[in-house]
């Protein structure tokens, strides 16, 4: 049974569930990195994580103000706290193994109560705190 169907479910004790999915992304994050990259392939030239988010949530950003009229007054204070969190953000020097599409549908839960990471074709070493 998938998470998401588990997360609807008033009878599902999601708390030990949870639990298990926590000890299973921190054995998962153990895995560490000197290099950015996902399986397949890791950076050899300087790669920011620290840029590739803040160009994330710039795109991000661009959308809501483009779409959502409300979120539009607030452009300049957003865009202003964005940057100087950014300031504020040190680069790496240690990336951690992260699944990178998180979310309910990629989690597999058996009988008992343990779960599985499928779908993890995007897995890469990259800042944990994306995660």
């Amino acid at each position: 049974m998938n998470m998401e169907d588990l997360l609807y479910n008033l009878q599902v004790d999601t708390a030990s569930i949870m639990m298990d999915l926590k000890e299973n992304m921190r054995k998962l994050h153990c895995i560490k990195s000197s290099r950015v990259g996902d399986l397949k392939y890791t950076r050899e030239e300087y790669f920011s994580c620290k840029a590739y988010i803040k160009q994330a949530l710039d795109d991000a950003f661009l959308y809501l103000f483009e779409h959502y009229e409300p979120i539009t007054r607030l452009k300049e204070q957003l865009m202003g706290i964005s940057h100087m969190l950014y300031t504020k953000i040190e680069e790496r020097k240690e990336y951690a193994l992260i699944h990178f599409e998180l979310g309910p549908n990629p989690i597999m839960v058996d009988q008992k109560g343990h779960t599985y990471l499928i779908d993890f074709e995007g897995m890469k070493y990259f800042d944990l705190q994306y995660e």
